[in-house]
């Protein structure tokens, strides 16, 4: 049985100390409120903090919420999203689905891939009351104490049907700056984290990492591809910052292993590109 701690103003702070939300405890923000956690203080939440369709729970960077338990956010308007954000809980969504309720959950306790690599200490999960089909292109933001011992450098998204994988990586582009890794995945959505990209890929494969080498890395017109074992190359594609994807074509030219790619007239700025389904590279368009 969950007890239910109730808060109805339309702004509340913690300044500082620590507030835990026990084991079996529901902490439930009605209406719209907007939850500030100050400089000095720490959310322990063991139990579930539900923002309701319009709470919000604003963080300040090296301090976020730990513990076992969950944040729950329900986007209740009907879709299209658009770089949504509910509950401020850190997932930036933009999607084609149309219906109401979407709700995203988060956590921060490392999950798991096949191959023992631990993930960050933050997930989601992103679930819909009606089934779709629709791609979600989403901005993961983190903070550097939920690292877990992985180089930032290394990050890289990856999604999987329920909390115990099996993780797959999504073409990803990593923002140090503003602390978001950005990609596309494909309904149905579920849970999302990011791991070591290199760690988790070399060894879920089975196989010794196969270096992709793409240039030059600010291109203009054209991509020269190859991959370290001479292997054939079965398809590319490019996607976006956000993850969404631009272009994609089966092999257009090859020469000594060699493929040359020529996408059609792309905006300048950063893109990654995807060889075989499983190996990225990022570059620039100028």
């Amino acid at each position: 049985m969950c007890s239910t701690l109730v808060a109805t103003a339309q702004d509340m702070a913690l300044s500082g100390g620590t507030l835990t939300v026990m084991p079996g405890t529901t902490m439930e923000v009605v209406g719209s409120l907007t939850w500030q956690l100050g400089t000095g203080a720490q959310v322990v939440n063991h139990g579930l903090i539900d923002l309701g369709t319009e709470g919000v729970l604003v963080e300040q960077d090296g301090a976020p919420v730990t513990g076992t338990g969950t944040e729950k956010a329900t986007w209740a308007l009907p879709g299209p999203l658009s770089n949504a954000v509910p509950g401020g809980l850190g997932a930036t969504l933009s999607t084609d689905y149309a219906g109401a309720d979407l709700v995203v959950e988060r956590g921060h306790t490392p999950v798991q891939a096949s191959n023992g690599v631990w993930s960050i200490a933050r997930w989601y999960r992103i679930t819909t009351p009606q089934s779709n089909t629709d791609a979600v292109v989403v901005d993961l933001h983190y903070d550097v104490t939920e690292l877990n011992g992985i180089s930032e450098s290394t990050l890289g998204l990856f999604v999987a049907p329920q909390y115990t994988g099996p993780w797959t990586g999504v073409a990803s582009v990593l923002n140090m700056g503003s602390q978001t890794i950005s990609g596309t995945d494909q309904a149905p959505v579920a849970f999302i984290t990011a791991f070591d990209a290199d760690a988790v890929n070399g060894i879920d494969r089975n196989e010794a990492i196969i270096e992709l080498r793409a240039w030059p890395s600010v291109f203009t017109d054209r991509i020269l591809v190859s991959l370290e074992d001479g292997r054939p190359i079965t398809s590319v594609e490019l996607f976006d910052a956000q993850g969404r994807s631009v272009w994609r074509s089966a092999p257009l030219a090859r020469n000594g292993g060699i493929l040359t790619i020529q996408p059609p007239s792309l905006a300048t700025g950063p893109y990654v590109l995807r060889v075989n389904e499983l190996w990225g590279a990022k570059l620039i368009k100028e």
